[in-house]
């Protein structure tokens, strides 16, 4: 499934447990409650996509666009959100346990609720260092 592209697509509970979807273009797709674990998603495009109570478990996110994505309820712990664009996802009751951060772009993003214990490169209290601007993008660092 390598650099497939799918627009509006329904996947509700779909079982895609270490799918290679690397540079996928997922846009307005539904994965409701999907199983995503271990999957690579690097590269990929989720812009809008909806991923409530989905589980991405260890997935390799890096570098992928989930802008205005939905992910309320969904299992990210020891994901690699690397580079990622999050910005104006709802990420509320998430798990981002163990999840690497760095680069990520969070602005505007609602963690309202999300687990963030263990959370890689979210060392500077929801701040970014703009100097080198290592660190998730907050509204605050804009």
């Amino acid at each position: 499934m390598h650099g497939t592209t799918l627009i509006g697509a329904d996947l509700t509970d779909a079982t895609l447990a270490g799918a290679d979807l690397y540079g996928a273009a997922l846009i307005e797709v539904t994965l409701v409650g999907a199983d995503l674990t271990d999957a690579n998603l690097y590269g990929a495009t989720l812009t809008e996509a909806d991923l409530r109570d989905s589980d991405l478990r260890d997935a390799n996110l890096a570098g992928a666009t989930l802008d205005h994505a939905n992910l309320r309820d969904t299992n990210l712990a020891d994901a690699d959100l690397q580079d990622a664009n999050l910005a104006d996802a709802d990420l509320t009751d998430a798990n981002l346990r163990g999840a690497e951060l760095f680069g990520a772009n969070l602005s505007r993003t609602d963690l309202t609720g999300t687990t963030l214990v263990g959370v890689e490169n979210l060392d500077y209290s929801f701040g970014c260092d703009t100097e080198t601007r290592r660190g998730p993008r907050l509204p605050e660092c804009e």
